[in-house]
């Protein structure tokens, strides 16, 4: 892919191919499972398990919290609600290791993420 992109022959550093690997499968899997509940018109899916299967599986790859914004989401439309709060409750604990994770600080869209979440659990009671 990363050839294809720029006409020619890319390397990467060994170390840094399985990191690589693991996060672009997490986009995949993340972006699969949005779309496959995009496609699905229904306000309830009836194949929602395999869905939050796959955005756990995302999440476990990348551990972005707008994955586990979407299983929440997902969570509380299928009546799951207990489970939804756990998963917004992890969302919430993102900005200790946004850090981490971003090697950045942007303190406006950790803002924006946990009040999503906030808002979400809210929404839940």
């Amino acid at each position: 892919m990363a050839n294809c992109e720029l006409r020619g022959e890319v390397k990467f550093h060994p170390d840094l191919v399985p990191e690589l690997q693991r996060r672009l499968a997490g986009e995949a899997l993340a972006e699969f499972a949005r779309n496959k509940l995009i496609l699905q018109s229904e306000d309830t899916p009836t194949d929602w398990r395999p869905l939050a299967s796959t955005f756990l599986k995302a999440w476990a790859s990348r551990l972005d919290p707008f994955t586990l914004l979407e299983l929440g989401d997902l969570l509380a439309k299928v009546g799951y609600k207990s489970e939804a709060r756990e998963v917004l409750q992890v969302v919430l604990l993102f900005p200790t290791y946004a850090h981490t994770l971003w090697g950045k600080n942007d303190d406006e869209l950790l803002g924006n993420i946990v009040n999503e979440a906030n808002e979400t659990l809210q929404n839940l009671n």
